[in-house]
């Protein structure tokens, strides 16, 4: 006896408030979604009785982001072109987003581009692990160079200061690309011909820590909104 074949769902006949309402029974997380997890480790040595020397790198721990997946039907997006642009839409507004740990900014510029400015209009809620600056040596004529707790990296100053000649002595080290590419990402709303303009806001949640070696040891929560105007398309 051949076996019947089950019948043909006709979901897209539901409205899509239903649609929408499926869509976040499967896709949003009771948490925030770990998007990075990282750790900078630090050790010294000392190459050929030479100057003490710092040397660090980002241990990112994966397994993070899989447990805050956990229990998520992101399988969903692979059924057609139509659901996975209806369901991303429900994924990226109402979940959110964190970056825990010690990172660089350079995490978040990368997943935001990563994910494409069609899903990063999306994005109502960043949460942000951030530490405060750490200091560099500036000279005169805008030279940098590395102070012994100034690490990994080493930032040049932002070409978007007006200031005409830079400031000598220790400044802050930004890493100045990767926030404004973020910020750039997160605002990019765009408006279709004919549309009112659009106004969307994203809460940004930083929780604040100092950086390494400072004697500040006050932490806190800073939560602002971001407000994003559309500009015309078409």
């Amino acid at each position: 006896m051949d076996r019947q074949k089950p019948p043909h769902f006709p979901f897209f006949h539901l409205p899509r408030e239903l649609r929408d309402q499926i869509y976040r029974e499967a896709l949003l997380a009771s948490a925030p979604i770990i998007v990075w997890s990282g750790e900078l480790r630090l050790w010294t040595r000392t190459p050929n009785c030479a100057e003490e020397q710092v040397e660090c790198e980002y241990i990112v721990d994966r397994s993070r982001t899989k447990e805050s997946l956990q229990g998520l039907s992101l399988h969903i997006f692979s059924l057609n072109r139509t659901v996975l642009e209806e369901a991303t839409a429900i994924f990226y507004c109402e979940n959110a987003f964190e970056f825990e740990g010690d990172h660089n900014w350079d995490p978040i510029a990368t997943w935001l581009t990563a994910i494409g400015t069609a899903n990063c209009r999306h994005i109502t809620r960043l949460v942000i692990h951030a530490q405060g600056p750490a200091t560099v040596a500036q000279k005169c004529d805008g030279m940098r160079e590395k102070l012994l707790i100034t690490f990994p990296e080493l930032y040049e100053r932002s070409v978007l200061l007006s200031l005409p000649t830079a400031r000598c002595g220790a400044v802050e080290n930004i890493n100045h690309e990767a926030i404004d590419t973020m910020f750039e990402l997160l605002s990019n709303v765009q408006q279709p011909e004919g549309l009112e303009p659009i106004r969307k806001k994203i809460h940004l949640d930083f929780k604040m820590t100092p950086y390494y070696g400072t004697e500040n040891t006050s932490c806190g929560i800073l939560s602002t909104t971001l407000i994003a105007y559309s500009r015309k398309v078409g």
